[in-house]
């Protein structure tokens, strides 16, 4: 059996990150946003070669991060990208077709209170909260089940996540 690849997604500032590391302390193997790695880096502004330079990474390091106890956590999907580019009317065809039917499980965190934070390319919360829903109908629209994950303290919301997966850990 392989490894089940889990998607922790949603719009700026839903605490995909915070649940992301408490998944990492209980042992889970987690793959980070490939986009604020490459944020922190360099300065992009939402674009198509921004996008294909976020999804080259983030193929890799989902090829290269070993499951632990049958699962991996990532901190954004693919599908994520399309969003993005849907924000500015554009399209990476390629990008749909790797998407489709490459993770087991997704998970949309409810939104908490926008904050920028020096490295964030949306404009404010009617832009967060934009961002969010074009999320959550990409992935209904690449034949996702999406499992919401309502707002509550991160450790909460890992033994809700933990929960819907049958997973039973102390979280």
């Amino acid at each position: 059996m392989s490894a089940l690849r889990v998607v922790l997604t949603g719009g700026p500032c839903a605490g995909k990150t915070t649940v992301l590391n408490e998944l990492s302390k209980l042992g889970f193997a987690t793959v980070p946003e490939a986009a604020e790695i490459l944020l922190r880096k360099h300065r992009f502004r939402n674009s198509v070669n921004f996008q294909k330079k976020i999804c080259k990474l983030q193929l890799k390091l989902e090829e290269e991060t070993e499951p632990r106890y049958g699962l991996v956590f990532f901190d954004r999907g693919l599908p994520d990208g399309i969003a993005y580019m849907e924000m500015i009317n554009r399209r990476i065809p390629k990008l749909e077709k790797l998407s489709k039917g490459r993770y087991d499980f997704v998970f949309v965190l409810d939104r908490l209170p926008f904050r920028s934070e020096g490295i964030r390319i949306e404009s404010g919360d009617d832009e967060a909260e934009e961002l969010h829903n074009r999320i959550i109908n990409v992935y209904k629209r690449l034949n996702y089940t999406v499992f919401n994950v309502p707002v509550a303290p991160p450790k909460d919301r890992v033994r809700f996540i933990l929960s819907k997966l049958g997973v039973y850990r102390r979280a």
